[in-house]
């Protein structure tokens, strides 16, 4: 998921809404792991973030911003 095409994000999303309580804290971790890196803002944040919003309400306001930050 923190490679795949962005348009493919949501899918993904909705595949994995069945291993939430595995998957949930290894996507918080590459979050924080995001978050902290060289680039933040990256694409791998972006994924995550997303994978997120579903169970994190917190993520909506990182996620407005990129969308008002995003090019057409």
């Amino acid at each position: 998921m923190l490679n795949a095409d962005t348009k493919n994000v949501p899918n993904i999303v909705e595949e994995l809404s069945h291993y939430r309580r595995w998957i949930d804290p290894l996507l918080r971790d590459a979050y924080q792991e995001a978050e902290a890196s060289k680039e933040p803002g990256s694409r791998a944040q972006l994924h995550v973030s997303m994978a997120l919003l579903p169970v994190d309400a917190g993520q909506t306001e990182y996620l407005y911003k990129r969308l008002l930050d995003a090019t057409p």
